[in-house]
């Protein structure tokens, strides 16, 4: 009986019943190693925040206490300019938006110039020869003391031996009313002899009046 008592005290104190030393405590020794560091307080993920997303990576720069304070100070000035350049800037690459657009609309809306109104040249006026002055001075003596018509005044100054050409400039360059002159014509026929309406008429034709210049020339003497 009392070596069965021995035998169980020399296993609850680790002993071989034998009387030999065991190798192996019974008694399990604590655990020194300190507990992991999570992930997210890593100093690694800290940085990767502090690049891609500098806001949550200051904070954790902070609250976990990462880098030395000379550092945080440092990091944290950097991040406040940048915070400072991204409320600035905005407002600066709006204007220099807003003046762009303007100067390109400026650029692209050219003033319209009005061409100018290209100026008629005048038609060189042709001269005149002696045989037409000439002419024309006959047929403003022949207006002088008797009433002609057109075809008339042309045909007198032919008979006279002036050209076609230059009798007909002289008819058109003497300045003669032709309907003044169907009523001379009119008013000198009545004066030496009587003429019906209608007998008037045919002998102004006969003298080359238009029918126009006949009838005027009828309507100015009364009949």
């Amino acid at each position: 009986m009392i070596d069965d008592n021995n035998n169980n005290n020399n296993e609850q104190f680790g002993e071989d019943p034998f009387g030999r030393q065991s190798n192996q405590p019974n008694t399990k020794q604590p655990d020194d190693t300190p507990p992991k560091e999570k992930w997210y307080k890593k100093t690694w993920f800290t940085v990767v925040m502090l690049i891609f997303f500098w806001p949550v990576g200051l904070v954790l720069m902070w609250v976990n206490k990462k880098f030395n304070m000379v550092a945080r100070v440092i990091i944290s000035v950097i991040c406040g300019f940048i915070l400072v350049g991204m409320i600035t800037n905005p407002t600066s690459t709006k204007t220099t938006t807003t003046t762009s657009s303007t100067t390109q609309t400026t650029v692209s809306q050219p003033s319209a110039t009005v061409a100018p109104t290209p100026t008629p040249t005048p038609e060189p006026t042709p001269e005149i020869t002696t045989s037409q002055k000439n002419a024309l001075r006959s047929a403003k003596s022949y207006l002088g003391y008797s009433a002609f018509s057109y075809s008339g005044l042309i045909s007198q100054l032919e008979y006279e031996k002036y050209s076609t050409e230059d009798a007909t400039y002289a008819a058109d360059n003497c300045g003669a009313d032709w309907n003044e002159q169907a009523a001379k014509a009119a008013k000198q026929y009545l004066d030496y002899t009587s003429f019906s309406r209608d007998g008037l008429i045919d002998q102004l034709l006969y003298e080359g009046y238009t029918e126009e210049q006949a009838e005027y020339g009828v309507n100015s003497v009364g009949l």
